[in-house]
């Protein structure tokens, strides 16, 4: 050694973590919990703004609204491809909505699949 005197880390580290957990609790909504405030804010980025359809790039589709479970109206397109094809169920994941989604829709119909796309709850046209 070279004499100079190791110290310790001065914090513990869940020392550090103790203001990341006060900052979350005053965060939270009235009723609120930890995980839908992260589940709201962290995971889950919808747009309601459908900014193109599939007739924007020359696609034939069909709009289609359904009910889920409890009532909620859910909206979504049906692509039609190649009769004697498969029919695709697309989920587009958790940010955006349908609209984002119209370029994979081109190359799906292209290679012949119907698709049938629709948005969850909050995003696009969906409840």
């Amino acid at each position: 050694m070279t004499g100079v005197e190791r110290r310790p880390f001065p914090l513990r580290p869940a020392a550090c973590l103790l203001p990341l957990f006060v900052a979350l609790v005053l965060l939270l909504p009235p009723g609120g919990s930890a995980e839908a405030m992260m589940e709201s804010h962290f995971l889950y980025f919808p747009d309601p703004h459908l900014h193109m359809t599939p007739g924007n790039v020359g696609l034939s589709y069909e709009d289609a609204v359904f009910p889920a479970a409890d009532g909620t109206m859910l909206h979504g397109w049906y692509i039609p491809g190649e009769e004697t094809a498969a029919t695709v169920l697309f989920f587009h994941g958790n940010a955006g909505n349908i609209a984002h989604r119209v370029d994979n829709l081109v190359q799906l119909n292209r290679v012949g699949l119907s698709v049938f796309i629709f948005d969850y709850r909050g995003y696009g046209r969906s409840q």
